[in-house]
């Protein structure tokens, strides 16, 4: 008996966590910012720009840039692409033991207080759906968002958008800014090869990065930190691989920041300092998954394409467009054989040849294997594409 059989393989996706630190400033007036005024998005001819998911049987059919040209009837529109090739996880908070010197607790993103004084340094836990670090390998970018409270005040509640773009390897990134253009203050060592094989990256400029809670009057607008060498590259980048943790050795990623705005109604006179230290779940690679579309779509590839609407005094909306890939088309063999019956062993055909049509691949692979018992007077054939 031949047999002609499918699997379907698609990648299993994962979501992710981040951390901060704050400075303080010199408190100057109070203030609730207000979200920006609903605004239309246009496509380029005008119509109305569609934000509902789109489903494709092929990742070949996901695009592989933004919609050019896209406008709003407010405001002005940036566009951040996270393309294929990463994942989608959930960050962890960040363990601390005496042996790493952390203070302030598990946590996925600290506000530094004052100059050395930990004690006003606040410190925050994911909260909601948690946080989710969205990375692109072909766009080089990530995206980290969601929810996180404060640990001493857990009905302080603030969403957090982070744009990260410009993705090196990290041997990249110490040919353009030296050996200190890493954080290694995790306590464990962490060796230049290791450094080499992290990734990099360098906070958007295009889209603003933020931490909001509009009923408290929060609106903080993130930048770099903490500066820029003499080549004018920033002296450390938000760093992603096995250590890149700075604060518990795990793998995951690191990065400073600044930002400037309001914070619970106040506003400062000059910028704060915070820290992010992510600890991530490591990543998955090629699985199994079923021929239907499943209600957890976010297990098939996928392109996430944000389109940020911002104007001057007002918190920017953010506004996805995602695209899926679910291929469940079977590829169809060209030639598969017809079951026979045959009387003796020795009268089995040949292994035949066997091609196959995908509508995904021009040049699907076939596997075929062939199983004859070692007694009675028939095997099983059986081709797995």
């Amino acid at each position: 008996m031949l047999a002609c059989n499918y699997q379907p393989i698609c990648v299993l996706r994962t979501p992710l966590i981040f951390c901060a630190w704050l400075f303080a400033m010199v408190t100057v007036s109070s203030s609730v910012l207000a979200q920006c005024p609903d605004s239309t998005l246009f496509d380029s001819n005008g119509d109305p720009f569609s934000l509902d998911t789109v489903i494709v049987q092929c990742i070949d059919d996901l695009p592989d840039a933004c919609e050019p040209g896209v406008y709003a009837s407010l405001g002005t529109v940036n566009c951040f692409p996270l393309g294929t090739g990463g994942a989608e996880r959930t960050a962890f908070p960040r363990l601390a033991s005496p042996s790493n010197g952390v203070v302030g607790g598990d946590a996925v993103m600290a506000l530094l207080g004052s100059g050395t004084d930990y004690s006003d340094d606040r410190f925050f836990l994911p909260t909601g759906g948690g946080l989710r670090f969205h990375q692109s390998n072909a766009d080089n970018t990530v995206w980290i968002e969601g929810e996180i409270v404060d640990k001493d005040d857990p009905s302080l509640v603030y969403t957090v958008s982070f744009y990260y773009s410009s993705g090196v390897a990290g041997s990249v990134w110490r040919s353009l800014v030296g050996n200190y253009g890493f954080k290694n203050d995790q306590g464990c060592v962490v060796t230049p090869a290791m450094e080499d094989e992290w990734i990099i990256y360098l906070m958007d400029e295009a889209l603003v990065s933020t931490i909001v809670n509009q009923s408290n009057g929060t609106f903080l607008t993130l930048e770099h930190a903490p500066s820029y060498n003499t080549t004018g590259l920033p002296l450390w980048g938000m760093q992603y691989g096995t250590s890149a943790n700075n604060r518990d050795c795990s793998f995951g990623a690191g990065a400073w920041f600044k930002y400037t705005g309001t914070l619970d109604g106040v506003t400062y006179d000059s910028p704060g300092l915070g820290d992010l230290f992510l600890t991530l779940p490591p990543e998955l690679g090629p699985g199994t998954c079923p021929n239907d579309i499943p209600e957890d779509i976010g297990n098939y590839p996928s392109a996430i394409y944000i389109y940020q609407t911002s104007e001057p005094g007002c918190v920017p909306i953010n506004q996805p467009k995602v695209f899926y890939a679910a291929d469940t088309i079977a590829p169809v063999f060209d030639n598969c054989p017809a079951d026979i019956t045959v009387s003796c062993a020795g009268d089995i055909p040949p292994f035949p040849t066997l091609t196959a049509t995908d509508n995904c691949d021009i040049d699907p692979d076939v596997f075929g294997y062939e199983t004859v018992p070692d007694t009675g007077n028939y095997g099983p054939h059986c081709f797995t594409v």
